[in-house]
């Protein structure tokens, strides 16, 4: 199109203004041309974007999913922990956003690169593929190269970053002792070392791939140098028409490749966190330790369970278990030590059963002997995502002897609870905790340690 609007500028400068229709369709095919491509590229970037949410979204939730899932083994020969799996749902997954965001163009690329180049070819004959051998030379070694080179500085940065993000995840979590003890500078020097580590290996990777765009910025400034030179030695000589056109479908072509060196580069990111979560989501999961039934009593028949295996040591295991739970209170009493909590984590699914038959009909709740307490208000502790019924919620709350805590609270029900239930006492924890299991209206409550009530004072308590 470029080509032959010049040719008819250059026969309009000279004279010949007999042919204005052409004129005028040139400028109406121009303006329908730039207005397709505006709307297609729109809905390209659109929908691109759409399945790149869509894959984040996946991403997490089967994250999500299988950390509630995977084996305490698997977990630890693995090193997923807490700031792993964040790792993964947040970094990993938002790289499928942008891998999928930008893949379609790649795949665009493959259609896009050979079409400008045989335009140029009609325009200047061969001479184009001098300058075009040398770039499809040079280009395939050196993506190749600095791939496999980003590859392995990425995985360290990734190693670290994780290392990171654990360290950091630990102070917090015990940031009331690291100020009791006026531990802060020690921690901050702990974390800003791997900080430090950090940045180090991100500033190698930037140095790589910057230093990879310098040289195609060069390198795509003397293809077309190369390509002129030639026709001109193989006798042509140049016109406008021929010589502007041609730089035009060079600029497309140089485009195409900057981004196709660029689209490598991000699937390369893409490879390194699908191979990760991969790893993580094929990683070993707890075995399916319960029968459900829909009616009927709890019990366990010659049932045997074991920890997963710790360094090779003998985990702790129970034998041959028979016991049947009746309707009402349970309780379960020995020394310290002697398998109480093993026996309720192995009701709950938590222990690798080994032999016999765990039974288990309807719904579960359970209440560590360390409440977990999450960042949100007292209310929303309570009823953890359950719907809000009124009548319940005040039976509950009479019934854990919240009420009085309710008072002393600045905001009541409604009061922001720090992480980790940092602004309440250990029994207004342990009370919070017990409240959410009788609130979930499980058929079976299964509370490790009767702290609830012991942390009750004698008043609450009559």
């Amino acid at each position: 199109m470029l080509r032959y609007v010049l040719q008819y500028a250059t026969e309009v400068h000279n004279g010949d203004i007999s042919k204005l229709g052409p004129g005028f369709g040139f400028v109406v095919g121009i303006f329908v041309l730039n207005l397709s491509s505006s709307i297609l590229t729109a809905h390209s970037e659109y929908q691109g974007q759409l399945v790149g949410i869509q894959a984040r979204a996946a991403a997490v939730a089967l994250v999500y999913k299988k950390s509630m899932r995977i084996s305490s083994q698997a977990q630890r020969e693995g090193g997923y922990d807490k700031a792993t799996i964040m790792n993964l749902a947040g970094a990993h997954a938002n790289r499928l956003y942008t891998t999928s965001y930008t893949f379609h163009y790649m795949c665009a690329q493959v259609f896009c690169i050979p079409l400008p180049l045989a335009l140029m070819i009609v325009n200047l004959g061969y001479s184009p593929l001098a300058g075009v051998a040398v770039l499809f030379l040079v280009m395939p070694f050196q993506a190749i190269k600095v791939s496999q080179g980003l590859s392995a500085l990425r995985q360290g940065a990734i190693e670290i970053t994780t290392k990171r993000s654990a360290a950091v995840l630990s102070t917090l979590s015990g940031i009331r002792f690291v100020k009791y003890f006026a531990w802060e500078r020690m921690f901050s020097r702990d974390i800003s070392k791997i900080r430090w580590d950090e940045t180090h290996q991100i500033r190698k990777i930037h140095t790589l791939d910057m230093g990879n765009h310098s040289f195609n910025y060069v390198l795509l400034g003397l293809v077309p140098m190369l390509m002129f030179i030639t026709y001109n030695l193989t006798g042509h000589t140049f016109s406008a028409p021929i010589v502007f056109s041609t730089l035009a479908l060079w600029n497309v072509l140089r485009e195409d490749v900057k981004s196709l060196s660029w689209n490598i580069s991000l699937v390369g990111h893409a490879n390194i966190s699908v191979r990760l979560l991969e790893s993580f989501l094929a990683a070993e999961e707890r075995p399916s330790n319960l029968e459900e039934k829909v009616s009927g009593n709890n019990s366990l028949q010659g049932a045997s369970f074991t920890w997963e295996t710790t360094d090779g040591e003998s985990p702790f295991q129970l034998h041959n278990l028979n016991l049947n739970l009746i309707t009402g209170l349970n309780v379960v009493v020995g020394p310290v030590a002697s398998g109480k909590s093993s026996l309720l984590n192995a009701l709950t699914g938590e222990m690798r059963k080994t032999a016999g038959t765990l039974s288990i009909s309807g719904r579960k709740a359970f209440c560590s002997q360390t409440p977990w307490i999450r960042n949100a208000s007292v209310r929303e502790n309570i009823t953890f995502g359950s719907i809000y019924e009124e009548t319940w919620y005040a039976k509950v709350i009479h019934a854990c002897a919240l009420e009085t805590d309710f008072k002393i609270l600045p905001s009541g029900d409604q009061t922001e609870i720090g992480e980790l239930g940092i602004n309440l006492s250990g029994g207004q924890k342990a009370r919070i905790n017990f409240a959410r299991a009788i609130y979930s209206n499980a058929d079976l409550i299964i509370a490790d340690d009767v702290r609830p009530f012991l942390l009750l004072n004698g008043i609450i308590t009559n």
